[in-house]
């Protein structure tokens, strides 16, 4: 492959390098874009995912007062469909589950979820295969969370934890847009490749691979006996120069 590629033309030669380490130019940055695109997407969803624990407990805090929490699956289902969220659940802190009780017929939280009960820290993790984020959000007792006093209602102490809304964020629109945006990098780089590539063979072709035919025409003629072709030098680069010695040569 090496010596098959040596043995083409000097402006073939060229426009193949050049094109190979375009390419690679391009592809990595097209990668690198995607990715600088999908992680500010995935940021944008976990502030999504804050809006949406503020929309789940504003709602909740809501029946609470008004003494419909009866109706909390029926708003759960309400706010995970309308927000594109594949799973949607409120999770009691050890504080409100000895206050209240467990909540009748909830499944216990998974390892992720009983990590931020007991810390406190929001998690947040993207899951590939299934392409969703993760997120976890905690409630944090205040004398103001949500324009409400929580010590009101319940008996902790400020700064415990009284839950967490756990959901996963559908990132399917996230990827198809990645996806959508790399091949607009790709359609664009070939868009201004080719004129690169045609201006290079115009180049190499008026600097290089004419004037070095022209020698080869005459060293030609001069192999069969005719000594009185010339050859015109019309620069003094490096190819001007190889002609200027050859002709001197005659």
């Amino acid at each position: 492959m090496l010596t098959k590629f040596r043995n083409l033309k000097i402006w073939v030669q060229l426009v193949i390098a050049i094109a190979l380490m375009l390419g690679a130019t391009w592809s990595a940055m097209s990668l690198w874009i995607a990715g600088e695109q999908k992680d500010l997407a995935i940021e944008q969803a976990r502030d999504f995912a804050g809006s949406v624990h503020q929309m789940t407990m504003a709602s909740l805090t809501g029946m609470m007062l008004t003494g419909t929490v009866g109706q909390r699956a029926v708003v759960l289902d309400q706010i995970k469909n309308s927000n594109n969220i594949r799973d949607l659940r409120v999770l009691r802190g050890d504080a409100v589950n000895r206050q209240f009780g467990l909540t009748a017929g909830e499944s216990p939280p998974a390892a992720n979820e009983m990590a931020v009960l007991k810390s406190g820290q929001p998690h947040f993790q993207i899951n590939e295969r299934e392409g969703t984020l993760e997120a976890i959000l905690p409630a944090i007792a205040s004398k103001d969370y949500l324009g409400k006093n929580c010590l009101m209602c319940h008996t902790v102490n400020e700064g415990d934890v009284l839950g967490a809304v756990s959901m996963k964020i559908d990132l399917a629109k996230v990827n198809q847009a990645s996806g959508r945006f790399s091949l607009k990098i790709m359609v664009a780089a070939l868009g201004l490749s080719i004129p690169l590539l045609f201006f290079i063979y115009l180049f190499v072709s008026a600097v290089v691979t004419r004037p070095l035919a022209q020698a080869m025409a005459v060293a030609g003629k001069i192999a069969d006996g005719d000594l009185s072709s010339r050859i015109e030098a019309h620069s003094k680069n490096e190819t001007g120069q190889l002609l200027d010695s050859f002709q001197a040569m005659q």
